[in-house]
């Protein structure tokens, strides 16, 4: 079956479907949910404007944000977001092994430096001086290559940000 849409477009290996016209989701409550394949186009959309956020010098990470907001968690929410959802079960037919891998090496590493024991790693400055951030930004290219997504700077971010004074 032929797929359209964003996901088809965004596939790196003609050889590996993606089979999700409709994936289930098992919510805390239990009850069964159907993801439209357009969501799921959104949400993998998502994951590739993140991970191509994730692949950028500091300075253009900078400049994806307003000024007030914390960019170093902001990219990482970003993608830990898309990842949780994407990585259920209900999706691990869409996405072929070595694309999942990449993705389980980047968040298992921004989780072994995250937490209160590396503050340091999360502020504007570590994204320019930090060997953390080298490595993020060069897992994030190596998963977003998985999918055939070239290192470009994204148009936008998505989320809200509201400045509290």
């Amino acid at each position: 079956m032929k797929r359209s849409g964003i996901a088809e477009s965004l596939r790196h290996e003609p050889s590996i479907p993606l089979r999700c016209i409709e994936a289930t989701l098992v919510p805390s409550d239990n009850a069964i949910q159907k993801m439209p394949s357009e969501e799921f186009d959104r949400w993998l959309k998502r994951l590739r404007i993140s991970l191509l956020a994730l692949a950028l010098e500091a300075e253009q990470q900078v400049a994806l944000y307003p000024t007030y907001v914390e960019v170093a968690d902001e990219l990482v929410l970003e993608f830990d977001e898309c990842w949780r959802l994407l990585k259920d079960k209900a999706f691990s037919d869409t996405i072929a092994f070595h694309q999942e891998a990449a993705l389980a090496e980047l968040d298992g590493f921004i989780a072994s430096v995250s937490g209160p024991t590396h503050p340091e790693v999360w502020t504007i400055e570590a994204l320019d001086n930090r060997e953390e951030w080298t490595n993020i930004r060069r897992l994030a290219t190596a998963a977003a290559d998985t999918f055939g997504w070239s290192k470009q700077v994204p148009s936008r971010v998505f989320g809200s940000f509201f400045k509290i004074e």
